[in-house]
């Protein structure tokens, strides 16, 4: 119908069509935004030219939308392309320029090429804490991506340091109950953990454990990954009772998840018998 309005090559089709296709990511419906994206990119490139900033926008939203589907080698072609017109049109400190460098790191990471996203997170995570301040959750969101590829560098210090401060900023604005800061409470906890710093750890496992038995419910596979974690520093650290009150309560959820026969269910069985008898 919009079509029909506007007529086959007016560029206004653009912005409604990629709404649209922003309505059907949010709907999970990646293929379906992804046609009407290529649609949008064509319409674009015709009449707006290679070059034009809104014809960027399309590209980099058809990459989101190919990495969505794991089409991450399609994808990131579109996400580097964009990203080249943003820096020559919008400049290299343009909030547009940092989403892409964003996005690029996040496909690089996911095709296992760490280095190369490390520079991308680095550099987008520079421009938008210039262009926004320290507290703010987009700078809180760059610094947990750019954590969580120290990490899988080795570099866990200044992974751990990266995550601290994106926690900072996520408390700050959204509180401690919010998804977000939970979600970087938990990976700093299992930053902690892989260093060994039980006592740092365990207190960050337990409000994680909290908020999800409050959002989640008590038998979800989130609930039961976090008592497995708790379970595992109490054991470390010597405290028999904790340990098997937690693997009790991890034994139930496992068997409600998986049933009765399951293997995950025999290994808390297992588990749970050794520190019985240990204790």
């Amino acid at each position: 119908a919009i079509e029909k309005q506007l007529g086959p090559d007016d560029p206004e089709q653009v912005a409604y069509i990629a709404n649209l296709a922003g309505v059907l990511q949010e709907k999970e419906q990646h293929g379906e935004a992804q046609e009407l994206l290529e649609r949008a990119l064509a319409l674009c490139r015709r009449t707006l030219g290679a070059s034009h900033p809104m014809t960027a926008t399309v590209m980099n939203n058809l990459g989101e939308a190919l990495a969505r589907q794991k089409r991450l080698t399609e994808a990131e072609p579109l996400v580097r392309q964009a990203l080249e017109v943003r820096q020559a049109v919008l400049g290299r400190e343009h909030p547009a320029t940092a989403n892409s460098l964003n996005n690029l790191g996040g496909l690089l990471m996911g095709q296992g090429k760490v280095d190369e996203a490390a520079r991308a997170f680095f550099e987008s995570l520079a421009i938008t804490e210039k262009l926004l301040g320290p507290d703010h959750p987009v700078v809180a969101n760059r610094l947990n991506n750019l954590a969580s590829v120290l990490a899988e560098q080795g570099a866990v210090e200044e992974a751990e340091d990266m995550m601290r401060r994106a926690l900072a900023a996520r408390e700050k604005v959204l509180g401690k109950q919010h998804n977000d800061t939970v979600v970087t409470m938990n990976n700093l906890a299992s930053l902690l953990f892989q260093q060994g710093k039980m006592a740092e750890a365990a207190p960050l496992y337990r409000h994680v454990l909290g908020v999800q038995r409050s959002v989640f419910g008590a038998d979800h596979a989130a609930v039961l990954t976090t008592v497995t974690s708790l379970a595992m520093i109490s054991h470390k650290e010597g405290e028999h009772a904790q340990t098997q009150a937690y693997l009790e309560d991890a034994l139930k959820i496992a068997t409600k998840l998986h049933g009765p026969d399951s293997v995950e269910v025999e290994q808390f069985k297992q588990f749970l018998a050794a520190v019985k008898e240990a204790a």
